[in-house]
């Protein structure tokens, strides 16, 4: 019953059915500190109704509890009515390692989730069980007000005994940032990976600092870092209610009771008008004045936030050369100031620079969220500007050689002078989608067939960056700027669920236009059915998928005048990490009216009409055929024809 392990699971494939994105899971907040609460019903999931009386369960409890001592143990939840999530609408699949409390991969209503519980039916004692059940209570309470691109999304509670209260969020299919920095094989640069990581966390603890009353995590380290697939980062472990670890425990007697140990906390808020002494997180990433047991504040996120730089860039623990049987020196070091962490060689100087700060004995000198987040975007532009002139180095000497090909953001024109005639076409986009340079950066490049595409950032979402690939022939150069240009005059008429969504383009030359669009996480269908080990099916995935192309296709067709794709494939079909999928590629999409013809070649020959490799007249059913020649991919996973393409 409920969310226990007796209701069977459905099975979970962990590297292709994807979590919901934050944008998913909620809008962003709105301006001001005002945390807007992301129930599950706002994820256009079916929400059951908060019962009135409480469910009675089975196991001890259903011989021992009734209504009435289920609502008292719950009432601080009672507020929380708009997260009640049915029991039989979620369920549990298997267990992951945790420290804290018992935490399952699991589902709600089809997705994966991660579902934290107590157990409250074993032989501990009551006290131990209350406690744990009165931490879980809080931990609701706290996830509840939060909502953050970059914060694990809280989806919701339930319960029926008073042993079986489970918290659900959302499922982060990439791991935690420890493990992926212990993984030897995994290659990071604070260009690539590391700085994106480093923004992501920062932007959280801004979010939490800025609230009123300040939110503390007091449990900053890249253990409770989760990640995306794409490797984007939110905070998780916001109440680490668990003792201090028992190596810690032990030493407590016999350092200074000034220095003594109680136990570690939770998040907390926090305000000028009251101080907090509770000791919380881990050593290693603990601030002096935590450690000294005296008044601290946010600053002590400061601290830690230094402390998983240090990870970041050495990917090591901190400390991790200090001995075990040295760790009470090393308290006494750490408060004194006497051992200090080191960054590897190859820290950029701004980096290094920030961790020393963040570092600070004196909580006073730390800088706040705001400052870091700051330096990490300027940091993250300078290494796009560096991204962007790479990929803009000419092969070839030339005509364009008088050209600049990188405009500093300082002197970047906030005009819209035209530096070459395609350009025209996009100017009566201007007031809607002119983005500008300095508000879009760039992070790492992405594979592609012509342009060069780059994941990037653009006002804090993730965005894919299209731009022209300066390293084809000067004739395809100019050839694929009129195809960019095309797709965003396209793209910019367009706006339906399964159409990827368009955001804006910039530009400071005729050789750095970019066309911005929404990123989606689930990679491209054709991508998907390449993983031999992601099994499909009709019922579940494929019709869906099918059917979200074809309302893709049958929006444009129905436009006035008529739009055409012409390319459809499996290539050009994105997906959502729950397996919606969206129509992009739109370099070759044209209007066409009956008034028209079209006799020129596009798309890819395998996918092509027979009316279009005969130069012959032709108009939106070309689309239809395509669609038929991809919808046969879905239960047969090579391309088309790929049995004849040896001969």
């Amino acid at each position: 019953m409920g969310c226990s392990n007796s209701k069977e699971a459905p099975r979970v494939i962990h590297d292709a059915q994807r979590p919901l994105t934050a944008n998913e899971y909620y809008p962003a907040p709105p301006s001001g500190n005002t945390p807007v609460q992301p129930s599950a019903s706002r994820l256009g999931l079916n929400t059951g109704s908060m019962p009135a009386t409480t469910p009675v369960g089975g196991g001890r409890s259903a011989q021992t509890s009734n209504a009435s001592e289920i609502d008292l143990a719950y009432a601080p939840l009672q507020q929380l009515k708009k997260f009640w999530i049915d029991p039989d609408d979620c369920g549990s699949s298997r267990a992951l390692k945790s420290s804290y409390m018992m935490t399952h991969v699991g589902y709600y209503q089809g997705h994966p989730t991660v579902i934290k519980s107590f157990a409250g039916f074993d032989k501990r004692t009551a006290s131990v069980v209350e406690k744990e059940r009165s931490d879980l209570i809080k931990e609701i309470r706290a996830l509840s007000k939060l909502s953050h691109p970059n914060i694990v999304a809280f989806l919701g509670f339930t319960y029926t005994t008073v042993d079986d209260l489970k918290c659900v969020t959302e499922f982060m299919d990439g791991g935690n940032l420890r493990t992926l920095l212990n993984n030897p094989k995994r290659e990071l640069s604070w260009r690539r990976e590391k700085l994106s990581i480093a923004l992501d966390v920062a932007s959280a603890l801004q979010y939490l600092h800025s609230l009123k009353p300040k939110v503390m995590h007091r449990n900053i380290k890249a253990e409770k870092v989760l990640l995306t697939a794409s490797l984007s980062a939110k905070l998780s472990g916001y109440v680490c209610s668990s003792d201090a670890p028992t190596a810690w425990v032990n030493q407590r007697n016999s350092l200074p009771q000034s220095l003594a140990h109680r136990r570690f906390g939770s998040a907390r808020e926090w305000s000028y008008t009251q101080t907090m002494t509770r000791k919380v997180g881990s050593v290693e990433w603990s601030a002096p004045e935590l450690l000294l047991n005296e008044d601290y504040n946010e600053k002590i996120d400061i601290y830690a936030f230094g402390m998983l730089l240090i990870e970041l860039d050495t990917r090591e623990l901190p400390y991790a050369n200090i001995a075990r049987d040295t760790s009470n020196a090393l308290v006494t070091n750490i408060i004194t100031g006497v051992v200090r962490p080191t960054v590897s060689p190859t820290c950029p100087k701004s980096i290094s620079k920030l961790v020393r700060a963040c570092l600070q004995l004196d909580s006073s000198l730390r800088p706040s969220a705001d400052v870091i987040v700051q330096i990490l975007r300027e940091e993250q532009a300078r290494a796009a500007e560096a991204v962007v002139e790479k990929l803009q180095i000419k092969q070839t000497s030339g005509s364009r050689s008088a050209v600049p090909t990188v405009v500093p953001p300082s002197i970047v024109s906030t005009g819209f002078d035209v530096p070459h005639p395609d350009f025209q076409h996009l100017a009566p986009l201007r007031n809607q989608y002119w983005i500008d340079a300095r508000d879009c950066v760039v992070s790492r490049q992405i594979s592609s067939s012509c342009m060069s595409t780059l994941l990037g950032h653009f006002k804090g979402d993730a965005v894919v960056v299209k731009m022209l690939n300066l390293t084809r022939p000067i004739d395809c150069v100019d050839q694929d700027r009129k195809y960019l240009v095309r797709e965003i005059v396209m793209m910019a008429k367009l706006a339906h669920p399964n159409i990827v969504t368009f955001r804006g383009f910039t530009f400071t030359t005729q050789d750095d236009l970019k066309c911005v669009t929404e990123f989606m996480a689930g990679g491209t269908v054709r991508a998907l059915l390449d993983k031999k080990k992601r099994a499909l099916s009709w019922d579940s995935e494929k019709l869906r998928l099918a059917l979200d192309v074809a309302m893709g296709l049958a929006y444009l067709h129905g436009q006035t005048p008529t739009l055409m794709h012409r390319n459809i494939k499996a290539s050009k079909v994105l997906l959502t990490p729950g397996l919606g999928a969206k129509l992009s590629g739109f370099g070759f999409a044209r209007v066409w009216t009956s008034q028209e013809t079209m006799t020129a070649a596009v798309g890819t020959m395998e996918w092509a009409a027979p009316e279009l490799l005969r130069n012959e007249d032709y108009s939106t059913p070309a689309d239809v055929f395509s669609f038929g020649v991809w919808t046969p991919q879905l239960p047969w996973p090579l391309p088309p024809h790929d049995h004849i393409r040896s001969f």
